[in-house]
C-alpha cells in the first residue's frame, strides 16, 4: 500500500473559520468497522430507483445512502411494530437467501417451500 501523499493546497483554508473538532475523530485515524457503512447488493425496482436518484437530487445534502438507509430503518420498525416486539438476533452467519423454487413448481403449489 503506498503512502498517502499530503495535500497540494497546503494548510486547510477553513481551519481559521471552522477549527478542527477536538471532539471527534482525527482525518488520518482510521474508523472502527463498525462504524463504517457497509455494501451490500440489491435488486430494486427501476421505478423506484429512479424517484430515489430523482429525490436525492432535489434534496440537498441528502445521499442515496442516507435515504436507503433511512427507509429500510422505517420499514423494520414497522416490522417490528406490526410484530409487537423486535426480531431476535440471527443465529450464526445464515443466508439471507430464499431457496429457489423446485423444478417445475408453480407459485400456487403447496411443494415449493421458502425459507
Amino acid at each position: 500500500m503506498r503512502p498517502r501523499r499530503s495535500s497540494t493546497l497546503g494548510d486547510d483554508p477553513l481551519a481559521a473559520v471552522f477549527p478542527p473538532s477536538s471532539t471527534g475523530p482525527a482525518a488520518h485515524q482510521e474508523v472502527p468497522r463498525s462504524a463504517r457503512a457497509i455494501t451490500v447488493g440489491v435488486s430494486l425496482d427501476p421505478e423506484v430507483l429512479e424517484r430515489a436518484r430523482n429525490a436525492v437530487y432535489w434534496t440537498p445534502g441528502l445521499t442515496l445512502t442516507a435515504l436507503a438507509t433511512t427507509a429500510l430503518a422505517a420499514a423494520v420498525d414497522d416490522l417490528e411494530h406490526e410484530r409487537g416486539q423486535p426480531f431476535p438476533a440471527r443465529a450464526g452467519k445464515a443466508s439471507l437467501r430464499r431457496l429457489v423454487r423446485a423444478l417445475g413448481a408453480r407459485p400456487q403449489d403447496s411443494t415449493a417451500h421458502t425459507i
